[in-house]
């Protein structure tokens, strides 16, 4: 049940409650009323049962007179006596209908009032018909039987009928009865309303314990979630806070489930990951940190990163390590009883809880400058041992060419000649792999100099002209005047290169531009031609070493002259690539600072 349901129920319970003390005060309100008209009345009926007696009295008192005075007077008297006393027996009979405890006596007193009634007038009539000195003789027995035995004893029997009314008619009963009533409405008023706030009181503060003790578990699974610690039962029932409550135990689990992953990939990956508090204490290691450093993870919550890393040894503060924020730092790492570990450094900062930390991450390369180290022994050596040998092969075919050794036939010729070609590329290999370790191991140094970037373009497109002439090309080449600083040979080296390579792909009677401009504090370098362009899925690898754009087995190379084209490059803080569509030629450009900082 929703909390809207459920608030609606409780509000329709007050309703309920308001309508039935409504109810019962209606109905104690009506009896009241109804006791109220009785007792009102019996007061009335009492009043007109006297008023009754007196105008009857008037009557039989007024007709006494007339008889003794037989004078209009008297009898204008009696016949508005006799009116009032018919009148107020009317009004009196109307006053006591729909009561049937009254209907006997009331029936009694009618007959009698109506018998009184007739005897007054036949009285009259007498003594209207008899003169005045006859009276005496007469009527006089007959007149005197009505005025004292049957005129009395009708007004004796009526007045006991209106006494039998009257009587039961008990006011002060009555009186007490609406009293009561009233003091009984008073008081269901006054406990009703009782009850009613009472009960509104107890509505309210169940259903605000209710909804309350279920915010406070809802409030208590809130913060146990942002935390990361277990949560209390699951908030039973269907409305708006159970489902809350369920979408936080979803959510606990599917943190659980991330954290939990998350910590079999720290656990697993090669990769060392330190957290770094503001003072660049260590907060969390990971167990790959903890292998490489051979401490536990106890022994790492007291130490600080200067302790580990050399670099950062007057460092004390996050700030401090802010030069050293997205980029890889070469150094070594402290252990704990073992030689210090060649490794690369990365820091990354976030920020939680308006509290600022780092991510370091410390990559394991001791093996890998193991290898290289035993590769550029093994390259040295290598390359050592077949300089010499090459050199000799190469002097012993020239002097086979040159007959020395007796004269060859044209077939022997070719043989010697690609020999020649064979011996020359191998050599060149070797010396270009001694140029990669040379530039790798760091003995290959820069000398720059302030260079005429003329005289370097036209130097290079000097050594190459011999080779684009043979091929039918016509190379244009178009120089700015200016000085650049750089290492002289080192550049004639990469743009002879570039040079070459687009010689050799170009189709006869084509152009080559080999042409620069200045760009803001830049110099643009670019070799265009007009050959069979670089497939996409070639771009990507050649520059790395032995990656070449064809295949053609006619076009020969060692595959290292783009690789150490790019060192070079990089060694003078520039860049190079390639802009290439396949079938429609290639841009092969160099930007160079032309001041380094």
């Amino acid at each position: 049940m929703t909390l809207q349901r459920r608030a609606t129920l409780y509000l329709l319970v007050v309703m309920l409650g308001q309508l039935l003390l409504l109810g019962a005060m209606f109905c104690l309100l009506l009896i009241s009323d109804n006791l109220a008209a009785e007792a009102k009345k019996s007061r009335d009926l009492i009043f007109k049962g006297t008023l009754l007696a007196g105008h009857m009295f008037d009557g039989s008192k007024t007709l006494g007179l007339y008889v003794l005075s037989h004078t209009k007077a008297t009898e204008a008297l009696h016949l508005n006596a006799v009116a009032r006393y018919k009148e107020s027996m009317d009004r009196f009979q109307t006053l006591a209908t729909g009561m049937p405890q009254y209907q006997e006596p009331m029936t009694l007193l009618r007959e009698d009032t109506d018998e009184l009634i007739e005897i007054m007038a036949l009285v009259k009539k007498i003594v209207d018909d008899t003169p005045m000195h006859l009276m005496a003789k007469k009527d006089s027995h007959r007149l005197q039987a009505l005025a004292t035995v049957a005129i009395p004893t009708l007004i004796s029997r009526s007045r006991k009928h209106m006494k039998t009314i009257i009587d039961s008619q008990d006011k002060a009963t009555n009186e007490a009865r609406a009293q009561k009533m009233r003091n009984m409405l008073e008081l269901v008023i006054a406990a009703g309303a009782l009850l009613n706030v009472f009960g509104c009181f107890a509505l309210i503060t169940a259903f605000s314990n209710r909804i309350t003790n279920r915010l406070d578990v809802l409030r208590c699974n809130a913060l146990l979630l942002s935390s990361g610690e277990p949560l209390k039962p699951l908030v039973q029932g269907s409305d708006e806070i159970s489902k809350l409550d369920k979408f936080f135990h979803n959510t606990a689990a599917v943190l659980n489930a991330a954290t939990t992953r998350d910590q079999i990939i720290l656990s697993s990956i090669p990769i060392g990951i330190i957290i770094l508090a503001p003072d660049t204490s260590i907060q969390f290691a990971n167990p790959t940190f903890e292998n490489m450093t051979r401490f536990s993870k106890d022994e790492l919550k007291d130490k600080f990163l200067r302790f580990f890393f050399p670099d950062a040894t007057n460092i004390s503060t996050l700030a401090g390590l802010a030069p050293l924020l997205e980029t890889v730092t070469h150094s070594s790492l402290t252990t704990r009883d073992g030689p210090a570990l060649e490794a690369e450094f990365s820091f990354a900062s976030y920020t939680e809880d308006d509290n600022s930390f780092i991510v370091c991450s410390i990559l394991d390369v001791s093996a890998r400058h193991e290898i290289e180290r035993l590769k550029r022994e093994f390259v040295n050596i290598v390359s050592q041992d077949l300089r010499t040998p090459l050199t000799s092969v190469q002097s012993s075919l020239e002097k086979v060419k040159a007959g020395d050794y007796g004269l060859l036939n044209q077939k022997g010729i070719i043989t010697v000649e690609r020999s020649q070609r064979e011996c020359n590329r191998l050599i060149r290999l070797v010396a270009d792999l001694l140029t990669i370790t040379k530039i790798e191991s760091g003995k290959l140094s820069l000398e720059l100099a302030a260079t005429s970037i003329q005289s370097v373009m036209e130097r290079s497109a000097a050594s190459v002209r011999p080779f684009a002439d043979h091929r039918q090309l016509h190379l244009e080449v178009d120089a700015p005047h200016g000085d650049l600083e750089a290492d002289e040979d080192r550049l004639v080296q990469v743009f002879i290169n570039l040079l070459s390579n687009a010689i050799k792909y170009s189709p006869a009677r084509s152009t080559i531009k080999f042409r620069g401009e200045f760009d803001h504090d830049n110099l643009r370098i670019e070799v265009i031609d007009h050959g069979c362009g670089i497939p996409a899925e070639a771009r990507e690898r050649i520059f790395e070493r032995f990656g070449q754009a064809s295949s053609n087995d006619a076009i020969t190379g060692t595959g290292l002259g783009l690789t150490i084209a790019k060192m070079i490059v990089e060694g003078h803080k520039g860049k190079i690539g390639v802009d290439s569509e396949e079938g429609n030629g290639s841009v092969f450009w160099i930007l160079l600072p032309l001041h380094r900082a």
